[in-house]
């Protein structure tokens, strides 16, 4: 073994595990973010109904003609933030993810004007999740590597890891951000009401 296979099979080891501790980080975050959600909008409804301590089956029970375009534009936002979030958690190792693919498409449209160079990084999970397949991310390894030589198998096998879960890091941050806007958005408009 020379001494390209550690460098390389470590590197990759560390992203692993920098990409995976992302993964954990953004399954946090959307579980936070769905809990408040969930408990704003079921505090919204009870507000609107003013009906103590009711919060289940309050849409069942009461009319909801009487909402104005705004509460049903909170109650929107709210119920969004809510469900997206609460969607980012359901698990998805496919690399042939229709979900993770669709949300990999809007963070190429949305990452392409940040990106700093033309050539995507091999280290950050957005850049990776770039690639359009694991073999272009296996491509650019060896590219950076720069060694003349082709990844092994374990190398291959591991730069596959690094590619599929780095998608899955994408699609949590990418959502998570969005559940946060119709969040604050509902907040924020919320907030407005009350003073106007």
């Amino acid at each position: 073994m020379n001494g390209r296979d550690g460098v390389v099979k470590g590197f990759l080891l560390n992203v692993l595990r920098e990409v995976g501790n992302s993964v954990r980080y953004g399954d946090a975050k959307c579980v936070v973010i769905a809990g408040v959600s969930f408990t704003l909008l079921m505090s919204y409804l009870q507000f609107l109904w003013g009906a103590p301590g009711k919060t289940w089956g309050i849409m069942a029970s009461n009319d909801v003609s009487r909402l104005g375009g705004k509460d049903f534009l909170i109650i929107v936002l709210l119920f969004s933030s809510f469900v997206l979030s609460a969607l980012a958690l359901i698990p998805s190792i496919s690399r042939k993810s229709y979900r993770i693919s669709f949300v990999n498409l809007i963070n190429k449209k949305l990452y392409r004007n940040e990106a700093v160079s033309e050539g995507y990084g091999i280290v950050y999970f957005r850049d990776i999740a770039m690639h359009e397949s694991l073999e272009e991310y296996g491509a650019s390894l060896e590219r950076k590597f720069d060694t003349g030589k082709e990844l092994d198998q374990v190398e291959a096998d591991l730069s596959a890891q690094v590619w599929i879960v780095s998608r899955i890091a994408t699609a949590k941050f990418i959502v998570a951000n969005f559940s946060v806007y119709f969040l604050l958005s509902a907040v924020a408009l919320f907030f407005a009401l009350s003073v106007f």
